[in-house]
């Protein structure tokens, strides 16, 4: 009877794990479900130091289309972390965590944003920038929260933004 109850296990769990395989209709409406896009981190140019930014929203939609997300506060996003130190108008390199997921590449667009402490946008990185770019920090002294917004417009649309705490400073 024992031997009977664990091949009975065995089949049902073989069968469990055969019907979660993708299946043809999957559409890239139901990749939202399931994938987060790749985290981004910052490292001053020529260092090894990574530092990783805080996911806050991201949305997935088919090609063709856009989806909507609206960015908490960048200071709500950052309560509680480390704040990274960089030196003015130093050239920072970007790097992604790999995602699985064949449909969700580099993104396409990274703009960079700096925020006040208080949540006011004091400036746009002007550019957009794409995987492997470098940006300068601001030139300004001060504590700022860097936002970046990272876009794909591909086989899919897709939106993330991640958020860092920095201090500029000499």
């Amino acid at each position: 009877m024992r031997y009977i109850l664990i091949i009975c296990i065995g089949i049902f769990l073989m069968t469990a794990c055969t019907s979660e395989e993708e299946s043809p209709e999957e559409s890239e409406e139901q990749i939202a479900s399931y994938v987060s896009p790749p985290s981004i981190s910052f490292s001053p140019g020529g260092n090894d130091g990574r530092n990783q930014l805080m996911a806050d929203k991201h949305c997935w939609a088919p090609s063709g289309e856009n989806c909507e997300v609206n960015p908490s506060d960048p200071s709500e996003v950052v309560l509680g972390v480390q704040t990274r130190t960089y030196q003015p108008s130093e050239e920072i390199d970007m790097s992604f965590r790999l995602v699985d997921d064949p449909r969700i590449g580099n993104p396409d667009e990274i703009n960079i944003m700096y925020y006040s402490t208080s949540d006011e946008l004091v400036e746009t990185h002007s550019e957009t920038l794409t995987f492997g770019d470098t940006f300068p920090m601001l030139e300004t002294e001060g504590r700022y929260n860097i936002v970046a917004q990272l876009i794909w417009d591909d086989e899919i649309y897709g939106e993330s933004y991640q958020v860092l705490p920095v201090l500029i400073r000499e």
